[in-house]
């Protein structure tokens, strides 16, 4: 079973010193995981690319952290969520696409300018 989870680490992370966010920041997104999937914190685990990420990204910005878990016979894996983005359709016959370069280009193509 696959959930969707948003970890807003701002809330936590504003309390910590700031030496110490990047230490703590994997921690609280692992014991936040287990509580929404309601497992033990030892059977959740955070993929290397998402342990990497939060060190170098999440715990400076304080960013919402989006993640995808994977829940199989009571263990979680939890990586980072990436959105699918919907391949552009071809356009329909007959139906041609105008690409504009610009404004002055294009006023000029008309006869409106000098």
């Amino acid at each position: 079973m696959e959930r969707l989870i948003t970890l807003n680490l701002r809330r936590y992370l504003v309390r910590q010193h700031r030496n110490k966010r990047v230490r703590k920041a994997a921690p609280y997104v692992r014991e936040r995981v287990a509580h929404y999937t309601k497992l033990d914190s030892g059977a959740v685990s955070l993929t290397r690319e998402l342990n990497n990420k939060i060190v170098s990204y999440y715990a400076k910005r304080m960013a919402p952290l989006k993640l995808k878990v994977d829940i199989k016979e009571g263990a979680a894996t939890a990586d980072l969520f990436r959105e699918r983005k919907a391949e552009a359709a071809p356009p329909l016959k007959g139906q041609e696409q105008k690409k504009s370069t610009g404004k002055k280009e294009d006023a000029k193509a008309e006869g409106k300018g000098k």
